[in-house]
């Protein structure tokens, strides 16, 4: 899988880069066929905003793209959340893949 990081007015370091390819690689095995991540941090500068901090993830691959963001007062809670809600959508998507396939068969036969 292809993971392309990019960043508006947020410093990425090292260790945030290393975690955020780590567990983006850790969503292809929940839907298989993902060819290209892209997660993008940026930042919200008014000062009410109570976690300023966004994350977006964007996976793309055979036919679908799914997207999740997340937000927090660190990068790190806002890559946690996207993951939260990546992994939420890719269960339903591999769910209604394999329901597809399951019902596919009684279909013809009825």
């Amino acid at each position: 899988m292809d993971i392309a990081i990019s960043s508006s007015g947020v410093e990425v370091s090292q260790k945030l880069e290393e975690v955020t390819r780590t567990k983006v690689a850790k969503l292809d095995r929940y839907l298989s066929g993902i060819d290209r991540a892209e997660v993008r941090f940026s930042e919200e500068r008014n000062p009410r905003i109570a976690e300023p901090l966004n994350c977006e993830v964007t996976l793309e691959g055979h036919g679908y793209h799914i997207r999740g963001g997340g937000h927090g007062v660190t990068a790190q809670a806002a890559l946690d959340g996207a993951i939260d809600k990546l992994e939420r959508q890719l269960r339903k998507e591999k769910t209604r893949r394999v329901n597809r396939q399951h019902n596919a068969g009684e279909r013809r036969a009825g």
